[in-house]
């Protein structure tokens, strides 16, 4: 490129950054590869800056790793509780390094489709709007040292007087600029029924690869005028939103029931059982695990996993005993005595063998521990002398499940079905969740909640 060009790259490239506009960003591009003689596919861009507040499950420091957000106690369960107050959640995150930050949080209603409220903070927050996390504790006897902080929430100090979605931000110092994580939570009422069942598609060519979820809202009691304008009906497959059915409508109305039966729009590709690894000791190898390293110079632990292989149409689809928490992760380890503060971090090794790098997009892994999300860090790369796609994932000690993704050149959305495959018996969690507004009311009341098994 030559020097007189370089400026001019420089302003088009900060108004790419800049610009939220997708198809002049697109048409800068082409100008951009043009003039500069670079193909447009090879610029990386990054649609999110680093401290920019992300109304979803999102991480902004790189030390900060291993952010649990559950109902108390229960590990593996999601940030959902009644808004009665009987159920608490517990955040933990850890701190990479020795240093001790202090960080505060905020909670932030928002409407169904996570965009905020209207409402102001001391109209859902029965107490201070803002505190500051003063739990935390040191990790005892690990290669890696790291701080871990820990909140439960509601507490006394902040109580949730109204239902719906919620953003927990987390921010070092007090300053809301600085932001460390950001966590989705949900908060209920039960006023109806869910009754649901799960059926056979319509459309055969999606018969053995989709599960389709039918179900009805029974509202006796509930005052609803017009169902089709006041209620934003949401169905979840294992906690996702990704790829969640939003703003469903009944498709038959009765007195006091909603029918929601649809022939083609509540279908959910059934993807396949997750793989799974199990590092809880880095003593002894486990069933998923080929061989361990350890670097006492250098303080390190590597985990390498046993190679993984695309599943086949012909392949094992369900094996007994297979433990599969349908996506989600458990921290802990086998050989200390503290659950979460003896676990020590390893690099875990993935290997997909591959004969030749694909050419239409890049391979990513899956699951929880990724918050359901395409990042850089879960990226494959191709290994041309070992014929296979690897990573290298710095993680905690724990039982992790996962799959790989595609995700192709120009899409959003990554595909599960070219390394997984789509089995219509496979086991996956759906949850509905109803939101209801009132005309006139200025936020999104969530009055129920059902979560089904697809097990047949």
């Amino acid at each position: 490129m030559s020097l007189l060009l370089k400026p001019y790259c420089i302003i088009l490239a900060h108004l790419i950054f800049s610009c939220k506009n997708i198809c002049f960003v697109s048409f800068l591009l082409c100008y951009l590869s043009m003039y500069a003689q670079i193909p447009a596919d090879s610029i990386q861009i990054d649609y999110y800056y680093p401290n920019k507040l992300q109304y979803e499950d999102a991480v902004y420091k790189e030390n900060i790793r291993t952010v649990l957000f559950h109902v108390k106690n229960q590990q593996l369960t999601p940030a959902i509780i009644p808004l009665s107050g009987e159920l608490q959640l517990e955040l933990t995150f850890d701190e990479l390094g020795e240093e001790v930050n202090y960080y505060s949080y905020q909670l932030v209603l928002c409407d169904a489709d996570w965009t905020p409220s209207s409402l102001d903070s001391f109209d859902y927050i029965n107490g201070f709007i803002e505190q500051d996390i003063t739990r935390y504790q040191f990790s005892l006897n690990t290669f890696q040292p790291y701080t871990q902080y820990q909140l439960e929430i509601p507490n006394r100090n902040m109580q949730i007087t109204k239902s719906g979605n919620y953003l927990l931000k987390v921010y070092r110092s007090g300053d809301e600029d600085d932001l460390v994580l950001t966590r989705r939570m949900i908060v209920y009422e039960n006023f109806m029924r869910i009754e649901g069942r799960f059926s056979s598609p319509t459309l055969t060519a999606v018969l053995r690869t989709h599960q389709r979820l039918d179900f009805s809202l029974v509202h006796k009691g509930l005052n609803i005028v017009n169902p089709m304008a006041e209620l934003n009906v949401v169905v979840l497959q294992n906690g996702r939103w990704d790829n969640a059915l939003k703003n469903l409508k009944p498709t038959f109305m009765h007195v006091d029931e909603l029918i929601y039966n649809f022939a083609n729009r509540n279908l959910f590709e059934a993807g396949n059982e997750f793989r799974y690894f199990d590092f809880r000791s880095i003593r002894y190898r486990s069933e998923r695990v080929k061989r361990l390293e350890e670097d006492k110079e250098m303080r390190e632990k590597h985990v390498y996993l046993k190679e993984d292989y695309p599943r086949t149409p012909e392949g094992i689809r369900f094996r007994i005993n297979y433990t599969d928490f349908n996506g989600r992760y458990e921290i802990g380890m086998r050989d200390g005595l503290f659950n979460y503060l003896d676990a020590d971090y390893a690099f875990v090794h993935f290997t997909l063998p591959f004969d030749e790098p694909l050419r239409n997009g890049n391979i990513y892994l899956f699951g929880g521990f990724t918050d359901w999300q395409i990042a850089p860090r879960y990226q494959l790369k191709y290994d041309y002398e070992q014929k296979a796609y690897q990573a290298c994932i710095y993680l905690k000690q724990g039982f992790y499940n996962y799959q790989y993704v595609l995700l192709e050149d120009g899409d959003f959305v990554p595909k599960a079905e070219p390394f997984e495959g789509n089995y219509y018996r496979t086991e996956n969690d759906y949850t509905i969740l109803v939101y209801h507004r009132k005309f006139g009311a200025r936020y999104d009341r969530l009055i129920g909640i059902k979560t089904l098994n697809s097990r047949i």
